[in-house]
């Protein structure tokens, strides 16, 4: 291979260790979670009879199979933020499971009074809101860190296109960069979403390069996602109230 030839997307250098296209990897996740929510419905349908809590409880399992299988479709060298959301969703789901499970097993299994697994199911449900919020604020502020100790080499690169995405009424943009990288010209996307079309094409501006993937890039301009901040803190200051309720409730 010619090195002075201009390469628009260095995943081609490691398209060998592709086991299959992404639209592939799409159909093997309907699959498996069409099959996975067709089973949980039939689960649901045959408890409904013995508890409604536990009839609704495979909704949680649903989501925690989503989690694992989009884990699980991830690449071997797959970086860790790639992991962190797939991550996130198994833990939601398996704490929702947990807590309907609790509130329609836990006087049965226990002998607990009916209000003593209310309190229970109550203090769970805050725990789980506020872990999930703590997770869900931390990500953008992790996501950089993590970016910034692999990407350690700095190039100027040009905006080349700002491709446009919409989601019902709101739209984001993503950047595309064009940046030299040794011998060879390189063109790879931020692979982050933002609400601000700026900066625009043909701005120059200084990225960090990751030197064992010139593809990984991080632009030291992006902001953490704040909104992922102001969910997450919400979260956790509505757990918190939850949890001085559940408290509140043993005294």
């Amino acid at each position: 291979m010619n090195p002075e030839k201009e390469i628009e997307n260095v995943n081609e250098l490691y398209s060998f260790l592709d086991d299959g296209s992404e639209e592939e990897a799409d159909k093997k996740m309907f699959k498996a979670i069409t099959g996975a929510m067709l089973v949980c419905l039939m689960i649901g349908v045959a408890l409904w009879r013995v508890d409604m809590a536990l009839a609704f409880s495979p909704i949680g399992i649903i989501t925690a199979v989503y989690g694992i299988l989009d884990l699980r479709l991830l690449k071997k060298n797959a970086y860790p933020e790639e992991k962190y959301c797939p991550a996130v969703i198994t833990f939601t789901g398996l704490a929702f499971a947990l807590i309907l499970m609790t509130a329609g097993l836990g006087g049965k299994l226990s002998g607990l009074s009916g209000f003593a697994v209310k309190a229970v199911v109550f203090m769970e449900s805050a725990v789980s809101v506020i872990v999930i919020g703590a997770l869900i604020a931390a990500y953008p502020f992790l996501h950089i860190k993590m970016k910034k100790s692999r990407c350690t080499r700095t190039v100027t690169a040009v905006c080349t296109e700002v491709e446009p995405h919409s989601y019902g009424r709101s739209r984001y943009y993503t950047h595309i960069w064009k940046y030299p990288y040794g011998k060879i010209s390189v063109t790879a996307s931020d692979n982050i979403r933002t609400s601000s079309v700026k900066p625009l094409v043909e701005t120059r501006t200084e990225i960090a390069v990751n030197p064992d993937d010139p593809n990984d890039i991080y632009r030291k301009t992006l902001l953490p996602k704040m909104y992922l901040i102001v969910i997450g803190a919400a979260l956790m200051f509505t757990g918190g109230m939850f949890l001085l309720m559940a408290f509140g409730a043993f005294r």
